[in-house]
């Protein structure tokens, strides 16, 4: 979760979401392979249970990471639009003649 709170978090940019998604893959694989390699005293069907509720807390928090990282996609497509706006406002009076404006 760490890894994938750092990869959104507010001060990074946007980032496509196949790359999100293969990031997310990747991270749950290194997570669940993490506990599995990590020596345990319980069983073998514990250990698959906690597999699984390892994989189902981590997909559970992907749509938010998604919903993040889109929120990061809008604010800089309104950003964009709010310079070229700003950009074509300072031009209308040299394109316009007089009498329009």
């Amino acid at each position: 979760m760490d890894k994938m709170n750092e990869l959104t978090s507010p001060e990074k940019p946007y980032i496509a979401e196949e790359e999100l998604n293969k990031r997310h893959e990747e991270y749950e694989m290194e997570s669940i392979s993490q506990y599995t390699e990590t020596p345990s005293i319980g069983k073998e069907h514990v250990v698959k249970k906690y597999c699984i509720n390892i994989k189902k807390s981590i997909s559970s928090r992907f749509p938010q990471f998604i919903k993040i990282n889109k929120a990061k996609l809008v604010k800089f497509c309104n950003d964009v639009l709010l310079q070229l706006t700003n950009k074509l406002l300072l031009l209308i009076p040299s394109i316009l003649p007089n009498s329009i404006i």
